[in-house]
């Protein structure tokens, strides 16, 4: 019976770990994009399942050009996309474990009479915890941003 109460103690802990951990980044990078931040180093959390994990990143706003690069561990998702990365199953929760997730992007603001501000947004679903990830720079007029993001799947 101790064994009993001991596996589901840690289960519930592991389980409470996953939460915290999952949640987290997303706080800490909707205070990052008011801070006009560019880079991203976080973790995402999956599971054991066979429970797909979808990817969007959507780049920039009206009057913005992108460039953009996605790699999942060597393989490449996307290379040199001039637009957003639409919802894409990327793996499963199980598939993902221990891998790592990089994009990169280059924002150029071309209106004259827009207000400077890029940005870029990271979605992923399926895994833990659904999470948002949003990034943006002021830049001049036509000026360009670069946004380096990293995400490790535990």
């Amino acid at each position: 019976m101790a064994k009993a109460k001991k596996a589901a103690k840690k289960a519930a802990t592991k389980k409470a770990a996953v939460k915290k951990a999952a949640v987290a980044p997303t706080v800490l990078n909707e205070a990052a994009a008011e801070l006009n931040s560019t880079i991203l180093n976080t973790v995402y959390v999956v599971d054991d399942s066979n429970n797909e994990v979808t990817l969007e990143v959507i780049a920039g706003e009206d009057g913005q050009q992108s460039d953009m690069d996605i790699t999942l561990d060597n393989k490449i998702l996307a290379d040199k996309i001039p637009d957003s990365f639409p919802e894409t199953a990327i793996g499963t929760n199980k598939k993902l474990q221990r891998k790592t997730l990089r994009i990169r992007v280059i924002i150029t603001d071309v209106l004259p009479d827009d207000s400077n501000v890029t940005s870029l947004t990271i979605i992923l679903k399926g895994g833990g915890l659904d999470a948002t990830f949003p990034l943006g720079k002021t830049v001049g007029q036509n000026g360009s941003a670069q946004y380096i993001c990293k995400i490790e799947f535990l």
